[in-house]
């Protein structure tokens, strides 16, 4: 029993480190080539394409949110996203490319301001 709570002391010791800016960098890189290659998709209407990478874009959403440390307002934002993602991904699985259009819309304009104006990484 004391072995247990020795282990535990040091354990609850250890908080994980804030990422390093090289993350967010990266992670925003990601986030570009995710976005460019939805983009391309969804114009081209190519299902399979608008589900996988509407997929990764959700990914994408929780590797920025951690690497780039977001809070309040950003997050707020970035979690929209997520929402729209999925939203594209169901949509696309349907057929139903005029509620895909709207979805990547909303992502597209939601990223220009709220984003932009809201998040100090981009």
């Amino acid at each position: 029993m004391t072995e247990t709570f020795e282990r535990t002391r040091r354990d609850c010791g250890q908080h994980p480190q804030p990422p390093h800016p090289s993350e967010c960098r990266e992670a925003e890189e990601r986030m570009e080539e995710v976005l460019q290659d939805l983009d391309m998709h969804v114009h081209d209407r190519w299902q399979e394409g608008v589900e996988k990478f509407s997929q990764y874009l959700e990914h994408e959403v929780y590797n920025i949110e951690r690497a780039c440390s977001v809070m309040e307002k950003c997050k707020a934002d970035w979690n929209r996203v997520g929402e729209y993602s999925k939203f594209m991904n169901a949509e696309a699985e349907k057929g139903d490319w005029d509620e895909v259009d709207m979805a990547w819309g909303a992502t597209v304009e939601l990223i220009r301001n709220e984003i932009y104006d809201d998040c100090d990484h981009h």
